[in-house]
């Protein structure tokens, strides 16, 4: 146990999200919902050196405790994750993730949530073959961002997100899908306040409540 807890923690620790389309990731999934001793134990390792394991929607990882986190809305700073790619997370953010699951609400369908069938692989179920991931084309992206930013300089934003798992694409101008650490290493519940706050002040279309976000902290 202590030692499939700690090289557990050891690959969350590295990876940062457990990769849907990896094996490997997928049974240390299946491990962890199937053993609450191990699901412990992996937490309490983590949380003894500044970290919580996350899961959201189907997808699991780690992010930086709470008593630790600095920024604003709970996003990751630092390294090729400048201002620029934070405010193009942001807009992705909602459009992948917020708005869905603002449609479930409205509609009071749990089952509407993005991520159904990562939990029907989770927890055994049978997928709902209407259950499609969401895109957002890549037009749409450069539509958003075009005015600030050259089409190369878009391509190289969405680069950086998908290094990160952020999001997934097939080639460079293919539909803009979430990843996993799109759902885990954004704090949904930090980024709904604070982007339904910028709304509520009329802060403008959402592009712009996403760099005003971004520049936060």
């Amino acid at each position: 146990m202590d030692e499939r807890a700690a090289a557990i923690a050891h690959l969350l620790l590295r990876v940062g999200v457990l990769d849907p389309d990896d094996p490997d990731h997928q049974q240390v999934r299946q491990d962890l919902i199937a053993d609450s001793a191990l699901l412990a134990a992996v937490r309490e390792r983590l949380a003894a050196v500044g970290w919580r394991l996350e899961q959201f929607l189907g997808h699991w990882g780690v992010r930086v405790d709470r008593g630790v986190e600095s920024a604003a809305v709970g996003l990751p700073r630092g390294g090729d994750l400048q201002a620029h790619h934070l405010r193009m997370l942001i807009w992705l953010w909602v459009q992948l993730v917020y708005r869905q699951v603002e449609a479930a609400r409205r509609e009071e369908e749990p089952d509407a949530l993005p991520g159904r069938r990562q939990r029907a692989l989770d927890f055994g179920d049978e997928p709902d073959p209407r259950d499609e991931t969401p895109s957002v084309a890549f037009e749409e992206v450069l539509a958003e961002f075009g005015q600030q930013y050259s089409e190369r300089g878009v391509k190289g934003m969405l680069s950086v997100l998908r290094k990160h798992r952020f999001v997934r694409q097939e080639g460079a101008t293919g539909p803009v899908r979430a990843g996993p650490a799109l759902f885990v290493l954004v704090d949904p519940l930090r980024m709904e306040e604070h982007v339904v706050g910028i709304a509520r002040r009329g802060a403008g279309p959402l592009v712009t409540a996403a760099q005003d976000a971004a520049e936060v902290g």
